[in-house]
């Protein structure tokens, strides 16, 4: 069983390395709303990695909404083993997505890059972790 989660885990985090080097390959050539999608799906995959390195996430096929609120009250507040910093990320990194994907705005280069910026943070702190490079 742990072997599984360690696969699950590193599964999960190659996937958000993955999406955030898409978000940046997106943003480089000047694609904000697919950065923005990107930017997004690198922390709700990490968020995912996470909860399966700490055991906290049984059921890796969660919503995004309950991965949200999980996340954020197991692993920030409960365990404390993530800074609050994180706390709003995922819930901004999605809003962002949806008008990226669903609304006639765009997003403009501010934004994609606020989101990237985020998501490079979200990731890294959770490969830190993961990895057991976390201090």
């Amino acid at each position: 069983m742990m072997a599984s989660r360690q696969v699950e885990e590193q599964t999960y985090l190659t996937k958000a390395l993955e999406s955030l080097r898409g978000a940046e390959s997106e943003y480089a050539s000047g694609r904000y709303n697919n950065t923005a999608n990107r930017a997004y799906y690198a922390c709700f995959l990490a968020a995912v990695a996470a909860m399966a390195h700490e055991g906290a996430g049984q059921d890796s096929k969660r919503s995004h909404s309950h991965m949200q609120v999980d996340f954020v009250s197991e692993l920030i507040d409960r365990l404390e083993v993530y800074p609050r910093e994180l706390r709003p990320i995922l819930k901004q990194a999605e809003d962002l997505r949806l008008k990226a994907d669903y609304a006639v705005e765009a997003v403009s280069a501010q934004g994609a890059a606020r989101a990237l910026n985020k998501a490079r943070a979200f990731v890294g702190a959770v490969e830190a972790r993961v990895s057991g490079r976390a201090q």
